[in-house]
């Protein structure tokens, strides 16, 4: 998964059990809790983990899926966010679903580079390379 992981040894519960009574012995009990942690995996954020684990399965399309979907609404803005939906993304296409005609004239036209200049400052430089709008219900 992460490079952490490489460094750090991860105990299953019979050999922790079996190593804290080992420093138990050697160190005492407040000495072997300090001394267990300093050997242990530090730490990480759900959301870091959770992307390292969704690129590994399904490449980095999925965790940059992931990073446009929770950031939506920063990324279009008001009011496109009300008539607009994040369907997809895939080999550096964004697929947006609009509910009016005159949005998605608009985002075929003068907004496209835009909504693409943002999507990339969140999820990445040159992640996103192209925008693909499509009516809704026609996806």
């Amino acid at each position: 998964m992460t490079k952490e992981y490489d460094r750090k040894v991860l105990l299953n519960r019979q050999e922790f059990i079996a190593l804290r009574s080992v420093l138990s012995d050697w160190y005492g009990d407040d000495r072997a809790e300090l001394e267990i942690g300093a050997r242990s995996v530090p730490v990480q954020k759900l959301g870091n983990v959770a992307e390292d684990i969704l690129a590994s399965m399904g490449g980095k399309d999925n965790a940059t899926a992931m990073k446009i979907a929770a950031e939506y609404e920063k990324i279009v803005g008001s009011p496109l966010n009300k008539f607009t939906r994040f369907l997809s993304f895939k080999k550096h296409i964004m697929t947006i679903e609009v509910s009016h005609p005159a949005i998605l004239r608009e985002l075929n036209d003068r907004l496209k580079n835009t909504i693409i200049a943002k999507v990339n400052a969140v999820a990445g430089s040159n992640v996103c390379r192209e925008l693909k709008a499509v009516p809704a219900g026609q996806s």
